[in-house]
């Protein structure tokens, strides 16, 4: 290359590398850094004596992973353990049903840990094929390497804890950025440009970004100091943010703190002003409400259900549930996902729920509205049998097409279509 014999033009490139990887990073998604604070996930398995009831469990943990599109073959092959020994239970051969009861939980706790680490590292493998692909091999093999040593660190993190979900899913945001760059850094190499172009071009990106970033005077020279300065700048916006969170719940414990004064002034008045009575509850119903739905969205994977808020009711949308194709009986593998459910509407005691059933538009009007309003009903006699819902509080509906939302031209549309929501309906009515 023509910079082969020019020091300078090699700092310079240098300086270009390393500025690529600070506006990457500047770049990434906040959700990259930060933890999934709403995600549950359990430090340990809870211990039981019984082994039918371990296989249960394990089954249901490797449901909560989403073995079955993870780690499809160890599912199948665990499944048909569980399948057997369910078998083997109602033929009253107890001990083979007990043999197979622990091949059953090992499996699924194979299973599990499988679809853990394949659900982590998907998008890293995806950026590492592409970066392969763009021949990084060649032309970004550091960069390469690097990315491939974060896989393993986050299979061996996974390995030690399959639980440790924030420390595995920041080692993986990083492999795959690693990836990405490393494709950025080949398609770069590969059309061999011309190092003064290349120069002028980041530090046009330079520039562009001081000026955003509110930085006076800036500089088209990349150096260690003009890097230190932006470096200064991120820094100092972090510092800012954490500084106006600090005000924020310094705030919020002042208004506590005031609410609660008031509630006494109140009662030493002898309640006398009926209007301040009803606004503290009002303040205090809509920050419960807040609270129930926090906890109903934590409760759900991102496989499982999307959970919305539709004026004061919550709109479970159960994009995990799966039917028989064509028909209003469960598939096998919805037990965790409709366990959640159960818990979902003890987050809310004494609602009023409606199960809505929903289908794509293929086929006709009555056949459509026919099945799901038996998918609807299949979920509330679920609901009735296991929870006790009395029927003047659950009420199942069939939709048919009537209410898509997403196109139905697309076999991705129609997927979506194809749903159940479930409506829970607070009966304090209050607004969030």
């Amino acid at each position: 290359m023509q910079a082969a014999n020019n020091p300078h033009a090699c700092t310079q490139m240098r300086y270009i590398i390393i500025f690529v990887t600070l506006s990457v990073m500047a770049a990434m998604p906040a959700s990259f850094a930060a933890s999934d604070e709403g995600a549950a996930s359990p430090s340990a398995k809870p211990a039981t004596n019984d082994p039918f009831a371990a296989a249960n469990l394990a089954r249901d943990l490797a449901l909560d992973a989403n073995a079955p599109r993870y780690a499809g073959k160890a599912w199948l092959r665990a499944d048909d353990e569980w399948n057997e020994m369910e078998e083997a239970r109602e033929d009253d051969k107890q001990d083979k049903a007990l043999d197979l009861a622990a091949e059953a939980r090992s499996l699924f706790d194979a299973a599990e840990l499988e679809a853990i680490q394949n659900r982590t590292l998907e998008p890293v493998r995806i950026a590492i094929e592409q970066a392969i692909e763009n021949k990084a091999k060649r032309y970004a093999p550091r960069t390469l390497e690097q990315a491939n040593k974060l896989i393993n660190e986050t299979e061996q993190v996974l390995q030690r804890d399959r639980y440790a979900k924030e420390h595995a899913e920041k080692l993986a945001n990083q492999a795959t950025q690693t990836a990405r760059n490393a494709s950025q850094i080949a398609l770069i190499a590969e059309t061999k440009p011309d190092v003064e172009d290349l120069i002028l071009q980041w530090s046009d990106y330079f520039v562009r970004l001081q000026v955003a970033a509110g930085i006076e005077e800036p500089t088209a020279v990349i150096t260690p100091a003009s890097m230190r300065r932006l470096e200064g700048y991120f820094a100092k916006l972090h510092d800012d943010e954490m500084s106006l969170r600090s005000d924020l719940a310094t705030s919020q414990a002042f208004n506590a703190s005031l609410e609660a004064e008031i509630r006494d002034l109140d009662e030493q008045l002898g309640n006398t002003s009926n209007e301040r009575q009803q606004l503290l509850m009002r303040i205090e119903d809509q920050a419960r409400a807040r609270e129930q739905f926090d906890q109903t969205l934590q409760l759900f994977g991102a496989f499982e259900a999307n959970v919305l808020r539709q004026g004061d009711d919550i709109i479970i949308r159960l994009t995990g549930l799966r039917f028989a194709s064509g028909s209003p009986k469960l598939s096998a593998g919805n037990n965790a996902l409709l366990k959640k459910v159960e818990r979902a509407i003890g987050i809310y005691p004494g609602s009023l729920i409606v199960i809505e059933g929903h289908t794509d538009s293929r086929g006709s009007n009555s056949t459509n509205k026919r099945l799901s309003e038996q998918r609807a009903q299949a979920i509330a006699n679920y609901l009735a049998a296991n929870i006790g819902l009395s029927a003047d509080r659950l009420t199942a509906v069939g939709y048919g097409a009537e209410k898509p939302i997403a196109n139905n031209e697309t076999d991705e549309g129609r997927e979506k279509n194809r749903r159940i929501d479930m409506v829970i309906k607070p009966q304090n009515g209050i607004n969030f």
